[in-house]
């Protein structure tokens, strides 16, 4: 990409993509470079594509000696990334893939949104990839930030929104009367859609569930169409292949489940050699294990992505269903749960050392799991300062209230409550919330005088001030003058 390449008798260069969207984000995102964007690394690669004397290299040079800017609006930052991808687009059609969309962040829902409207015009066209059941359980008690933007799509744009469900509804529905029809029953309509609920369809768990219920003679009083119930049959039974694998006795099994269970500890999606050193086992005889075994011959996991730290390896699995990731996981006690979500942390602690603030939401979680709340704090800061800075506010909100939160549950962490409550009120003013920053520093005041704390205490209060004198629709001048007198 971006190469020059001189035939003979010819000064014409090749151009590469580099050659069209460097000079398009200079001139139409320049406040990307720097704050999104290293600006060393591109000012590098431009090198090797832009002539010297080009007035767009020129100015990326200039920019790149820019300090960034962390008081940049939003909505600047979206349109400058809309006329970014229109300026490319009119030379080339765009197409983005965006999987996993159940975990967007709301800064990123709300680039979507405006690209939406942004881009109608141009070539580009945007695929995402989300699973609805995944929406609820990956926010919190407010509203999934993808609902309102996947409703606002299909009311601007009408029907584009492609449920790939139904294609692997149809087929477990196939299933679940293929199978269960190979012996004669009375099984009913009611008691299959109760199958289907439980299991989706997917073969491994409807199978597995139908051997539990006719080992406890179940299955027998429903073929004879006895006390057909299957609500209270099937439950919460849905056991997977592990389950019954490991009643066979199996050591290679059990071996083998135990692996799984760390690996539910990390999520749906985990990682090779974080359950390789949990483990204390080989990485490169783990990942041929998850391949081999327990991908290709018994499909409980497939393979995701290889990605690189540093120069550390990193192998992404995922659980093929859900289902089965929560089973291991809690079928744990909460004492065992504890003891591998700090293993578990650890690791990746080790992993990504010297960037933890690429995993601290995850390092967050394992350790306020593990009960290590001091060090939850630290990364549920460092989590918060990452999200601000790539301005995706609400999220950091969330991470320094989560943090200020366990500090005053547990009394632990009280050192990082100056930078928190800062840094929360900062970001509150950022996301134009002045009545909630200003209750913050009123509440960091008070806090400050309990901890008899006057550092704080002042910062709480030059904090107030400064917001006072501040025109936002909060400002009270006379207050202010009040605030200035008290200091």
């Amino acid at each position: 990409m971006g190469r020059r390449s001189h035939q003979p008798g010819s000064r014409l260069p090749v151009v590469g993509v580099d050659a069209l969207t460097l000079p398009a984000l200079v001139n139409h995102a320049p406040d990307l470079i720097g704050n999104f964007v290293p600006a060393a690394a591109l000012q590098a690669r431009a090198a090797t594509t832009a002539p010297p004397e080009a007035a767009w290299f020129k100015r990326l040079a200039t920019l790149a000696e820019a300090k960034p800017d962390a008081g940049l609006e939003q909505q600047r930052i979206f349109s400058q990334y809309a006329a970014l991808l229109k300026a490319i687009a009119a030379q080339r059609p765009l197409l983005f893939i965006i999987e996993d969309l159940h975990w967007v962040d709301t800064a990123s829902s709300g680039l979507l949104f405006h690209l939406s409207r942004e881009i109608s015009d141009s070539r580009i066209l945007i695929v995402g990839t989300y699973r609805p059941e995944e929406v609820p359980l990956s926010w919190s008690d407010d509203r999934h930030p993808l609902a309102g933007l996947v409703s606002e799509l299909k009311r601007q744009h009408g029907d584009i929104w492609l449920d790939l469900d139904d294609i692997s509804a149809i087929e477990g529905w196939q299933f679940i009367d293929a199978y269960l029809d190979t012996q004669p029953n009375k099984l009913d309509i009611a008691f299959r859609e109760a199958l289907f609920r439980h299991t989706g369809g997917y073969a491994l768990f409807t199978v597995e569930l139908l051997r539990d219920m006719q080992e406890r003679a179940t299955w027998l009083r429903m073929k004879m169409g006895i006390g057909l119930s299957p609500e209270p049959s099937i439950g919460k039974r849905c056991r997977p292949r592990s389950k019954a694998l490991s009643r066979s006795g199996s050591n290679a099994w059990k071996k083998r489940q135990a692996v799984l269970t760390v690996a539910s500890i990390e999520g749906e999606i985990f990682t090779a050699e974080v359950v390789a050193r949990v483990q204390e086992v080989a990485e490169r005889s783990l990942v041929q294990q998850l391949s081999r075994e327990l991908d290709k011959r018994h499909r409980l996991i497939t393979a995701q992505t290889l990605e690189r730290v540093g120069r550390q390896r990193l192998s992404r699995y995922r659980f093929r269903h859900h289902l089965f990731q929560h089973y291991l996981y809690h079928n744990l006690d909460e004492l065992e749960r504890g003891y591998l979500h700090e293993a578990v942390g650890t690791v990746l602690e080790e992993l990504y050392e010297g960037r933890t603030e690429e995993v601290a939401v995850q390092l967050a979680w394992h350790f306020q799991e593990a009960g290590l709340v001091d060090k939850a704090v630290s990364y549920l800061q460092s989590a918060g300062e990452t999200a601000a800075r790539v301005y995706a506010h609400t999220e950091a909100i969330a991470f320094y209230r989560q943090a200020l939160a366990l500090i005053e549950q547990h009394d632990v962490g009280r050192q990082h409550l100056t930078r928190l409550y800062s840094c929360l009120g900062r970001t509150l003013e950022l996301n134009a919330q002045f009545n909630e920053a200003l209750a913050n520093y009123e509440e960091m005041e008070t806090m400050a005088q309990q901890q008899r704390n006057r550092p704080m205490e002042l910062a709480a209060l030059m904090a107030q001030v400064t917001l006072y004198a501040t025109p936002t629709p909060s400002t009270i001048r006379s207050r202010g003058r009040h605030w200035v007198k008290r200091l």
